[in-house]
């Protein structure tokens, strides 16, 4: 049950800033379908929403990731669908289901272990240039967590926050994209609240007909002086097996001491 009355009120801010724009458009018609376009591989989200009356589903085959602060951790995940529901021409809703996850660490001769399934999170996204072709493209993602996960492996805390992707098409047919995002996250050490920001760098490529690829660059930091800024090097590939399936692979390579030292990743999106 939420009991904080400010996160009643960002969930509501959250949900409720885009709704105009979302009203005021129309379902796309089945002859002005645009391509097929996912969020992963990559950090950054993709700009381009999925079109008004379509499903899309993507989805962690297996992840793992290692740190090494505080003593060797380890966690795998896997099979955390992302529902997405074109409600509109340029309006989606998605809500991704925590997966079954393990955590492992070690610290002073003591390991420990915990398996379960993690957090909720739902999504809005409204894009807001460049949707159906043009040079630029834009959209606003308002998104809240809710503290669904098994014992130790969330914080028990309604999380929330705007994410903002902006993407630029170039010569070639590559990409640069800037995303910057604003969260209100959970202390580290209370129950209080504290303000985050995070953004990424990306350059996208073909490397074949069927293959493309991304470098990114991506930093988080917040407020609250316990939880350490993070900054990775993230790298990715994607194979179209047909115009709207794709496998991806990638990984993430910490570049300070508080982010995990790798995070390697297999997954799968599909749009019906």
């Amino acid at each position: 049950m939420i009991r904080d009355p400010l996160a009643y009120a960002g969930v509501a801010l959250a949900w409720a800033l885009p709704l105009p724009v979302a009203v005021a458009m129309d379902a796309q018609p089945a002859e002005e379908i645009r391509d097929f376009s996912a969020d992963r591989p990559s950090r950054s989200f993709s700009p381009f929403t999925v079109p008004g009356g379509y499903v899309q589903v993507e989805m962690d085959l297996a992840n793992y990731g290692h740190s090494n602060l505080g003593g060797p951790t380890g966690s795998f995940q896997t099979l955390d669908p992302v529902l997405k529901y074109g409600l509109a021409r340029r309006v989606d809703v998605a809500v991704q289901i925590g997966g079954y996850q393990q955590q492992w660490s070690r610290a002073n001769g003591t390991s420990s272990h915990t398996a379960g399934f993690g957090e909720i999170t739902g999504y809005l996204k409204v894009n807001l240039l460049g949707d159906d072709g043009g040079g630029v493209v834009l959209a606003a993602i308002p998104y809240v967590k809710i503290p669904t996960a098994t014992a130790n492996l969330g914080n028990g805390k309604v999380e929330y926050g705007l994410i903002a992707p902006l993407v630029f098409n170039l010569p070639y047919k590559m990409t640069f994209g800037i995303q910057t995002e604003i969260d209100v996250l959970k202390n580290a050490n209370d129950n209080g609240m504290h303000g985050n920001a995070a953004g990424a760098l990306n350059v996208g490529f073909p490397l074949a007909d069927r293959v493309a690829g991304f470098v990114e660059l991506y930093g988080a930091a917040g407020v609250d002086a316990a939880i350490k800024p993070i900054y990775t090097a993230d790298f990715g590939l994607s194979y179209s097996v047909t115009p709207t399936l794709a496998l991806d692979a990638g990984t993430n390579i910490g570049l300070n001491r508080s982010a995990p030292n790798l995070v390697v990743y297999a997954g799968i999106a599909k749009r019906f």
